[in-house]
């Protein structure tokens, strides 16, 4: 098993008294939990990981490096089963840009999604969002931004994964992200459907009158559509709580159903995964 450490106190090799930090950490324990090697990454700047993902010989990670620019920048790593860096990809402009997603892809590569202030119509004031594909050696093959009309909002991405077509082929990407004043409410949960090589297929924003955040990745059903999973406080108003949703599209963006899921708190997802044809998300069964 892999994981990345997330909490502030366990995140950062520190010299608390010069206030430098050296890299975030990844850990592999064997099937009872027990350690079998600890290591950090990055250099002498705050950098940190926001997700990882398994893969056949080790496993990817991506978050911010503060080690490459002060600004912070897109960073992504590739390690192999022992831990060893087998790449290091770096990305991003004047401003702050990281990646928050990142997934393998059939060929070897891996494609991330996340923010950009540096780029784009909106930014600085407003962030964007950025995706990127790499090559099997990290390399760039493509990066591009995507944003709302010039003065409208911004727009995130929170998570990509590739998808295919009916038979079973790949067929592009799909994008889960937000958007900020853009929209029905104040956030919204944004898809947008890429080509293989970052063409826009189709962009569509879901939301009601409230926030709605996605914080899940999707999952695609055999007919094509995509099911997602996010917090929303729609169409009831901020105070009355947050709750879980989901959503359903067909495979060309068209919404055919939004559900809230109330409860007596704040419920969040944070996963979402499909089982023997039930999607499971959190505690939730739908």
């Amino acid at each position: 098993f892999f994981f990345s450490s997330r909490r502030r106190h366990t995140r950062f090799k520190c010299d608390w008294s010069s206030d430098v930090c050296s890299s975030d950490l990844l850990v592999r324990s064997n099937p009872c939990g027990k350690a079998t090697w600890v290591r950090s990454y990055g250099g002498g700047g705050k950098d940190a990981f926001y997700d990882l993902q398994l893969v056949s010989d080790g496993a990817l990670a991506a978050g911010v490096s503060y080690s490459a620019d002060a600004a912070g920048n897109a960073w992504v790593v590739r390690v192999g089963a022992d831990g060893s860096p087998q790449w290091s990809w770096t990305g991003g402009g004047p401003a702050y840009d990281f990646a928050k997603s990142v997934t393998a892809t059939s060929d070897g590569g891996a494609v991330l999604a996340g923010k950009t202030y540096s780029f784009g119509p909106n930014a600085p004031e407003w962030h964007n969002g950025l995706v990127v594909r790499l090559g099997p050696q990290g390399q760039t093959l493509w990066s591009k931004v995507y944003a709302a009309p010039l003065g409208t909002g911004s727009m995130d991405t929170a998570s990509v994964g590739q998808v295919t077509d009916t038979k079973g082929q790949p067929d592009g990407l799909l994008v889960v992200g937000g958007s900020e004043g853009y929209g029905a409410g104040d956030d919204d949960v944004w898809l947008l459907r890429l080509e293989a090589n970052g063409t826009v297929r189709w962009s569509v924003a879901y939301g009601g009158k409230g926030d709605d955040d996605p914080q899940t990745g999707f999952v695609q059903l055999p007919d094509g559509g995509f099911v997602v999973g996010f917090w929303t406080t729609s169409p009831l108003e901020p105070a009355s709580g947050a709750d879980i949703g989901l959503l359903r599209t067909d495979a060309n963006g068209k919404l055919l159903w939004w559900r809230r899921f109330l409860g007596p708190g704040k419920d969040e997802p944070y996963a979402i995964a499909l089982a023997a044809g039930t999607v499971e998300i959190g505690r939730a069964h739908v």
